[in-house]
């Protein structure tokens, strides 16, 4: 099982979610994507077990993140928003996620939810 991140967020806030994630599949190592391209890149062909966090910073992200979405599909994705706003909210399950969670939260839900994901799942 793999996890990757995707984050365009702040430094600081995409520290605090990988630090999180680490501490959610320790002994994982947690693949962290800052751009569109890179990402897409490393969804293509993906035959193994794969969890998704998309960390969106901003609206960009979103319309970027709908353009691949096609990506997605078998994939199990978490998706972080920027705010609560009623179209922000509409647009993040337009993605299909699994979860959906806020990023000024704690992440402690994120951390439970990934390792909820990743149980029976033996490391490589």
């Amino acid at each position: 099982m793999e996890v990757l991140l995707y984050t365009t967020a702040p430094e600081g806030i995409a520290a605090r979610a990988r630090t999180v994630l680490q501490a959610s599949v320790p002994g994982r190592i947690i693949e962290v994507y800052r751009t569109i391209n890179d990402l897409s890149m490393r969804l293509r062909g993906t035959k193994d077990m794969v969890i998704v966090i998309l960390l969106i910073g901003n609206r960009e992200d979103f319309l970027d993140l709908l353009a691949i979405r096609h990506l997605f599909r078998n994939i199990r994705i978490i998706v972080v928003v920027p705010d609560t706003k009623h179209e922000t909210i509409a647009m993040a399950h337009r993605l299909r996620p699994r979860y959906l969670t806020y990023i000024d939260g704690n992440f402690l839900g994120l951390s439970a939810v990934v390792n909820k994901m990743s149980e029976g799942y033996s490391q490589p």
